[in-house]
């Protein structure tokens, strides 16, 4: 994963400001997007660009698909999470 540069994740905690203040945190060579303590999306460069990723879960998943979001799982040693590719 390549390096993102700090604009683009400070762009994507405005674009998040409804839902509350918004701090980026450098991790994985990209940026979580925290508000009050919760990670709610990631920054990162997958492959094909810097994107912003949001959380999913069981109660938003048939929200992302609808939209036609791409969908990514992230998988770590522990577990895999799944996102939706929002910008």
């Amino acid at each position: 994963m390549a390096s993102i540069p700090a604009p683009f994740a400070d762009y994507c905690c405005e674009l998040l400001d409804s839902v509350g203040p918004c701090v980026p945190k450098r991790m994985f060579g990209g940026y979580g997007i925290s508000t009050g303590g919760l990670t709610l999306a990631i920054v990162a460069d997958l492959g094909d660009g810097e994107k912003l990723w949001l959380k999913a879960s069981t109660t938003t998943r048939a929200q992302w698909e609808a939209a036609g979001c791409a969908r990514f799982t992230y998988t770590s040693a522990k577990r895999s999470k799944p996102g939706w590719r929002a910008v």
